[in-house]
């Protein structure tokens, strides 16, 4: 499937941002299931690109000049294939993923709830049996919480997004002695109604990585496009960064992604509203 995708971030301030550096993972990469065949991020400042431990294409954007906004512009077409089952061709070892963040340290809550489960973690049965049980037992609302809410937290209030569900996948995995790990991206949908990066799981299990889509309750096929792997949302998350100065922020995003060549537009003004509401609200 050979998908169109734009993303597009804005950052506004009440206040000059005397200078300001922040780290995009905002670049496909090839890998045996998808092809970039272009792609182009677009903004202000000096960009310099590097690789990470976890093989995610890094641009670390500076921008040294006065400002009151920052439009971030990721755009291209990649082309996709059916996502398999595969055997690591990792450059770290998968044991890395066997590491609890503050974001996906299991609770006592999610402890109980694994060993209540009883799961014989040996197939891929397995792993949608658990993605299931967790969409039963957090069901998924938008705006039930943010960026930094952890898998504890996200359980506790049986409410997430996808993000939730993949940090609470992940902590469960840990308890079953299992390597996994966070992946942020896009996906594809007839309806376009995914305006937002998305986030799924990998498990590695039987010297194979599992990608599943628990919020979805699905194993990602060609609809999928990764952007960054990592522990969690903080090590794969599409832009982080610092400033100097710049007052109350506001921030809004939103992604298009189509499988034709006409796609559909974002609208660079609503895009700014909701920018201008969240920095009121600061």
């Amino acid at each position: 499937m050979k998908l169109k995708i734009k993303h597009q971030t804005l950052y506004v301030y009440d206040q000059p941002v005397k200078n300001s550096i922040q780290n995009l993972r905002l670049f496909p990469k090839n890998t045996r299931y998808q092809k970039v065949i272009e792609w182009d991020i677009n903004t202000i400042g000096k960009m310099s690109r590097y690789i990470d431990v976890f093989g995610n294409i890094n641009h670390l954007l500076a921008i040294n000049d006065s400002h009151d906004k920052v439009l971030i512009t990721a755009e291209g077409y990649v082309e996709t294939g059916k996502s398999l089952p595969r055997k690591s061709q990792e450059t770290i070892s998968s044991d890395i993923y066997l590491k609890n963040t503050l974001l996906t340290k299991p609770s006592l809550g999610i402890q109980k709830f694994i060993r209540k489960l009883k799961l014989n973690p040996t197939g891929i049965e397995a792993i949608k049996d658990l993605g299931a049980a967790i969409l039963t037992e957090v069901k998924y609302q938008q705006g039930s919480t943010e960026s930094q809410t952890s898998a504890e937290e996200a359980f506790k209030i049986k409410k997430g997004v996808c993000q939730d569900h993949s940090h609470i996948m992940i902590a469960c995995c840990h308890e079953l002695g299992l390597p996994a790990r966070y992946i942020s991206g896009y996906l594809y949908t007839d309806s376009h109604n995914e305006t937002q990066t998305h986030a799924w799981i990998e498990v590695f299990l039987n010297n194979h990585w599992i990608s599943y889509d628990i919020s979805n309750q699905c194993v990602t096929d060609e609809r999928y496009v990764i952007l960054a792997i990592g522990l969690d949302y903080k090590t794969a998350s599409p832009i982080v960064g610092i400033r100097h100065g710049g007052g109350n922020a506001g921030m809004a995003s939103e992604v298009s992604v189509s499988s034709r060549s006409k796609q559909q537009k974002i609208d660079l003004i609503k895009l700014e509203k909701t920018a201008l509401k969240m920095q009121s609200q600061q």
